[in-house]
């Protein structure tokens, strides 16, 4: 168990671009310490017994919210929450040449690879952009507060594209996926290896990111997967709790008028 991240090293930009057996030897070993980190992050401790409660079978109550194999490959390598595939899920990867960044966030994928629902996921994504538009003050606050930016992808394959600006985020966001037109959303801080490296190489303050990014995104995961997978056409208000980055129990989702099959 740690209660550090791993360091990003300046050396492993130059790494993730080498050969395809080097890059998986050194980062699934990585990702694994990352994981050991985000599973005891308290915003992320009881990831898995909130999503079963909206499952006939649910996990067990001991599945961690990382662990899941993670995709590695030359150049770039992501994880997510275990079961988020069709979901809003909890995300962080990495680039080499030519974007050298790291990514802790939120993301959609809307492909059918990795046995992807591509409908699911647009409910998801659609249940997210309600509760931001009904917060629209709130979840503003957020992008500002953490440096949020959009990373999304039309087509894969495609070059990525950005959203850069947090005041044109809560704008333009909802837009992104009219007409199918994106395979892959994501907002989140992108962290930098030419102006963040400071934070990627020291583990307290890449704590303080992962951390801030992940509690403060909790609580619209929460709003979300309920209305995603619960019986609820329109997304309510947040409760305080919800937005003080605190988790939420059913009786709170029951208390609002999110209807728990």
């Amino acid at each position: 168990m740690s209660n550090l991240p791993p360091r990003f090293s300046d050396h492993l930009f130059d790494d993730i671009d080498g050969p395809e057996e080097q890059v998986r030897a050194i980062f699934g070993p990585f990702i694994q310490e990352l994981h050991e980190f985000l599973n005891e992050l308290p915003c992320l401790r009881d990831l898995q017994r909130f999503r079963g409660t909206f499952m006939k079978r649910p996990p067990p109550s001991s599945r961690p919210a990382f662990g899941s194999r993670p995709t590695i490959e030359v150049g770039h390598w992501f994880t997510f929450n275990w079961g988020g595939r069709n979901e809003m899920q909890f995300n962080i990867g990495m680039f080499g040449d030519p974007h050298y960044y790291v990514r802790v966030g939120m993301g959609f994928n809307f492909t059918r690879g990795g046995f992807g629902d591509p409908q699911a996921v647009d409910k998801a994504f659609d249940c997210f952009t309600n509760v931001i538009g009904q917060r629209r003050t709130e979840f503003q606050q957020l992008v500002h507060a953490n440096s949020l930016q959009v990373e999304y992808v039309r087509q894969i394959g495609a070059p990525l594209k950005y959203i850069p600006s947090p005041s044109m985020i809560v704008q333009r966001l909802p837009g992104l996926r009219k007409g199918h037109k994106c395979d892959w959303i994501f907002i989140g801080r992108l962290l930098r290896q030419n102006s963040d490296l400071a934070i990627l190489q020291t583990q307290a303050q890449l704590k303080h990111v992962i951390e801030s990014v992940f509690t403060n995104f909790r609580p619209y995961w929460d709003q979300t997967l309920a209305c995603q997978k619960g019986s609820v056409n329109t997304v309510l208000p947040l409760s305080r709790a919800m937005l003080s980055g605190r988790s939420i129990g059913l009786t709170q989702l029951r208390s609002q008028g999110i209807v728990i099959p």
